[in-house]
């Protein structure tokens, strides 16, 4: 990023994206190594009920997780094999990540969040930067995500580790991704639960 500051979240661009209805459709290349994953992920929220979707055709992937967190439950809907679970999670303690592939932060507000430009080809972005620490193998990682804007709306996130290796600064970018469609509310026909399940077959039911 280029003429990077510190700014305040009220006056950052991420601001349009901290609500708690959103839909997010993004294409995302994965990046570890020489290898490149290609895949397409769906985020859709009211706040109560949650949509995730992971499409990975190269790969025979096609996952789909619905969430009502009213009902604790939850539905696993493998694609490929067209069939699905459900697991009532008011049986155990504690609700666990619905998706470990989530690349939306709910709460920018926590965050310092750095604000310049990035470029993407010929095209440089208005951009915000958060970046955090985490620890991986006992070696601090530092993750940045930035995210690109068009106007109010984000169109490329990219995510890029940064450590110490030996002494020296890595950087790695692990995750390309542009930005389809972001609204600030649900899409109906994710919320559908019941349309949704009716294309699969049951085949594990904990209840």
């Amino acid at each position: 990023m280029t003429n990077v500051k510190v700014v305040p979240f009220t006056s950052s661009y991420l601001k349009n994206m901290n609500s708690e209805k959103y839909t997010l459709e993004m294409n995302v290349k994965m990046l570890a190594g020489s290898m490149t994953v290609s895949m397409k992920t769906v985020q859709s929220t009211d706040g109560n009920k949650s949509y995730n979707r992971t499409l990975a055709p190269e790969y025979r992937r096609d996952e789909i997780n619905l969430h009502d967190e009213a009902q604790k439950k939850s539905w696993d809907i493998d694609g490929i094999k067209g069939t699905y679970t459900v697991t009532d999670w008011s049986k155990y303690p504690t609700n666990p990540d619905d998706d470990d592939d989530n690349t939306v932060i709910e709460d920018f507000t926590k965050y310092k969040i750095m604000q310049g430009y990035y470029k993407i080809g010929s095209t440089e972005y208005p951009a915000d930067c958060i970046a955090f620490t985490e620890t991986e193998n006992g070696v601090p990682v530092t993750v940045a995500m930035i995210y690109c804007f068009n106007g109010s709306k984000p169109k490329y996130m990219i995510v890029k580790g940064v450590s110490e290796v030996q002494g020296e600064t890595a950087v790695q970018t692990v995750m390309e991704g542009q930005i389809t469609r972001y609204d600030t509310y649900a899409d109906a026909n994710y919320m559908n639960f019941e349309k949704i399940l009716s294309q699969y077959e049951l085949v594990e039911d904990d209840d």
